[in-house]
């Protein structure tokens, strides 16, 4: 039961609403008292739930000798109105896409003035790599990766997998000074080396990660506390840009 709960739990019914479904498949065309006896609710709360299923098109309201009954429909078809549901959605996202860049103008309309934010844990370190993917420009990363994201967990592993996937299918260019380990070694090989170039760093320890893409600077410590800094400055961008491009000319390919 605990399957049927979550499942038209995911259909948008309540608890209650879902109680009183199953309350009309079990009785089949029936009026609201006989439901709620075997419902185990009061009358008139199972009316106002029988007729908000009836709203939602879950039941069927039928008149017979001047008494209301409520039957339900098939089963089968709970799963078209899923459907139509994420078709609904899928529309909504859409219409959503099309305005985030107004959002952003109207973000941006009283001018670039320097921002910082900072996060914590997991997911807050997350949240600074999705915005990489929503700014869309090439990152330009100070790293070592036997730093980055040492603790790793099935759940870790698969969000960064996914994470390269996704900002290769957006054509972003991973440009990476990376320090010279076996962890690199080992990472680089196993990881997609789709739009990705790297070079490599010696004789320094970098705890800390750098990623700079756009306008903005983001800088991470996944190595036991997980927090990270994301600063939105054009010049200190830039600036931390060209230091990582004249190391870039001098460095030699990983």
């Amino acid at each position: 039961m605990t399957d049927v709960l979550a499942a038209l739990n995911g259909l948008g019914l309540s608890e209650t609403e879902i109680v009183i479904y199953q309350a009309v498949l079990a009785t089949g065309s029936r009026p609201a008292s006989v439901i709620a006896k075997k419902a185990g609710l009061k009358r008139a709360h199972t009316y106002n739930i029988l007729e908000a299923l009836k709203e939602k098109g879950i039941v069927q309201e039928t008149i017979k000798n001047g008494v209301r009954h409520y039957s339900p429909i098939a089963p089968s078809s709970l799963l078209a109105m899923m459907e139509n549901q994420v078709a609904e959605l899928i529309q909504k996202k859409k219409k959503l896409e099309g305005i985030i860049p107004l959002l952003e103008n109207i973000q941006n309309s009283i001018g670039r003035q320097a921002k910082v934010r900072l996060f914590q844990g997991k997911d807050g370190i997350c949240e600074i790599f999705e915005d990489i993917l929503r700014v869309g420009e090439d990152m330009f990363s100070f790293v070592d990766l036997q730093n980055s994201w040492s603790s790793y967990d099935d759940d870790s592993r698969h969000w960064i997998e996914s994470f390269i996937q996704r900002r290769e299918q957006r054509g972003i260019t991973w440009r990476a000074i990376a320090v010279k380990s076996d962890v690199s070694d080992r990472e680089l090989k196993r990881r997609s080396a789709a739009k990705r170039k790297v070079k490599i760093l010696t004789g320094v320890h970098l705890p800390g990660e750098i990623n700079i893409y756009g306008p903005k600077v983001a800088l991470t410590s996944t190595k036991g506390e997980m927090i990270g800094a994301l600063v939105e400055n054009e010049p200190i961008a830039d600036t931390l840009r060209a230091v990582h491009q004249v190391l870039w000319a001098l460095l030699p390919d990983y």
